[in-house]
């Protein structure tokens, strides 16, 4: 791979490689990944002098911290939205062949974008089960159990930072709704 000869790789970003060889078709690239449930970056920077993560991701609009956790939820007929960073990407013409300017761009051309309805439908599940999972945690929490206090809490603010995460990008949503409402009027 082109890409991968621009820098070295740590192991599991060259297993999710193999894996998104494996599942092409529904694999697509676009210089700005924003906005799509299912992301992910790869990074590759050999000269750079303050170098960032080789890999960053989101799974159903939440973030996901390791190649194999991506692999692991990502079900057999999910589309992931996928930008490389590497030095010359701007120029690469094998990369600027199949690379959409934006996951927004790239998505109502392929048709695979969601509707913003349906879209925002399945943020407020993900919400409620956020809820969910901390309402339980606060539950467990109240038992005093000295043992898990640290774990629980955890957990808590696991669930509090993807309720946080999710309603910023609802409000996100409803306000690009707003917007296309004002445009046709």
């Amino acid at each position: 791979m082109r890409f991968a000869s621009h820098g070295t790789l740590p192991g599991p970003v060259v297993f999710l490689l193999g894996f998104l060889a494996g599942r092409i078709d529904h694999v697509h690239f676009a210089r700005d990944v924003a906005g799509a449930a299912n992301s992910l970056v790869l990074r590759s920077q050999e000269r750079i002098l303050w170098p960032g993560m080789p890999f960053s991701a989101h799974l159903h609009g939440v973030a996901v911290a390791d190649p194999v956790m991506l692999v692991m939820g990502l079900a057999a007929n999910e589309d992931l939205w996928v930008s490389l960073e590497f030095e010359g990407a701007k120029t690469a013409p094998w990369y600027q062949a199949v690379a959409w300017p934006s996951y927004q761009a790239g998505a109502a051309e392929a048709g695979t974008a969601p509707t913003l309805h349906a879209r925002a439908e399945e943020l407020r599940a993900e919400v409620d089960r956020a809820l969910d999972i901390y309402g339980e945690v606060l539950r467990m929490m109240e038992q005093n159990n000295p043992a898990r206090r640290e774990e629980l809490t955890f957990y808590l603010n696991l669930a509090k930072q993807q309720v946080q995460e999710l309603s910023r990008e609802l409000n996100r949503l409803e306000q690009v709704a707003k917007e296309r409402a004002e445009d046709r009027q």
